[in-house]
């Protein structure tokens, strides 16, 4: 007597499929973050997310490889530091010109901002509130009237009034 044997064949995934470089492709960079990118032709991304909430130093770097492309940080998204509560100083790369709505939040200990980039065109609603009272802004690069105007919109996002540009 013959009997016919069931033979399953093993599902055969198909290659994993490397993620494409586009607008909005996401990439976890170096352990620091969720970055995004804005516009692939200029080749610019915003951190969206810390990885570590508890992250005590947050160093923005001025660039970071997304889907294997090289990409000028430009921005902090908004809430991308949101309720870091251990973070006592944040780094931010030479490219960053926007800080956005709540990037800071809540960050009860942060001490320390170092600037790298000559400018800071836009600051977010409640970017800096419910930081350190006495931060420091560290702005090497910039001028005496560009660190004014600076302080002028951290105040506006909620910076503390004994906060000093330097």
């Amino acid at each position: 007597v013959k009997r016919k044997v069931a033979v399953k064949k093993a599902a055969v995934s198909p290659p994993a499929q490397k993620p494409v470089f586009a607008d909005g492709a996401t990439q976890e960079a170096q352990g620091l973050g969720i970055y995004q990118v804005i516009d692939a032709k200029k080749k610019t991304a915003r951190l969206v997310k810390v990885s570590n909430p508890n992250i005590v130093r947050l160093k923005v770097p001025a660039t970071v490889s997304i889907c294997g492309v090289t990409c000028k940080v430009t921005e902090i998204g908004n809430q991308a530091a949101k309720n870091c509560k251990r973070l006592r100083q944040a780094v931010l790369g030479k490219h960053v010109t926007k800080i956005g709505k709540q990037a800071f939040f809540n960050c009860k200990k942060l001490k320390t901002i170092q600037i790298d980039g000559k400018t800071i065109k836009t600051v977010g609603a409640k970017a800096l509130k419910k930081t350190a009272g006495n931060i420091k802004i560290r702005a090497k690069k910039m001028n005496r009237k560009q660190k004014t105007a600076l302080l002028k919109k951290l105040r506006k996002a909620g910076v503390s009034k004994k906060a000093k540009v330097k």
